[in-house]
């Protein structure tokens, strides 16, 4: 069934997704890169936040003593994910170009409508699609081999 832990990933990344239409626009005296450099800090600390609360990896040893397990850590949990999909998002969104707008005294329906964006961003588009495509397919096509953790075939 459905529950609530269902929904906070989703919601997460929408919220995520609102967030950085918010931040990341290109303001007169600001250059991509810098925005971009400004940006990556927050996608590190996201990713560390990640792994710091996954638990699991610091197992409580003797009174006042920690011992660090390295074999549990998951690189590659929900927050870390998050902020993988924010570096592929943002790196976008700053490098790929969008088309030029044609102005014309009078307006195309798809100006009228609204639907010129899409074909101003239309590579961005493509490139997205791409990315989902790919994602597709290393999930659906790839099997990987049973000696890889979880990856048993008797399960």
């Amino acid at each position: 069934g459905v529950h609530l832990a269902d929904y906070v990933m989703p919601f997460f990344l929408f919220i995520s997704g609102v967030s950085m239409a918010i931040s990341v626009r290109v303001r007169p005296g600001v250059t991509r890169m810098k925005l971009f450099l400004g940006v990556l800090p927050r996608i590190v600390k996201l990713f560390m936040v990640g792994i710091i609360v996954q638990g699991g990896w610091i197992e409580q040893g003797p009174p006042s003593q920690l011992n660090l397990d390295l074999t549990s850590i998951r690189f590659m949990g929900i927050l870390q994910r998050i902020a993988m999909a924010f570096l592929v998002v943002i790196t976008i969104e700053l490098c790929v170009p969008d088309f030029q707008t044609r102005q014309t005294t009078v307006p195309t329906l798809a100006q009228k409508l609204g639907l010129d964006i899409i074909r101003d961003t239309a590579l961005k588009w493509t490139v997205a699609t791409t990315f989902l495509a790919l994602g597709v397919t290393l999930t659906y096509a790839v099997t990987p081999p049973s000696s890889w953790p979880g990856c048993q075939s008797d399960i």
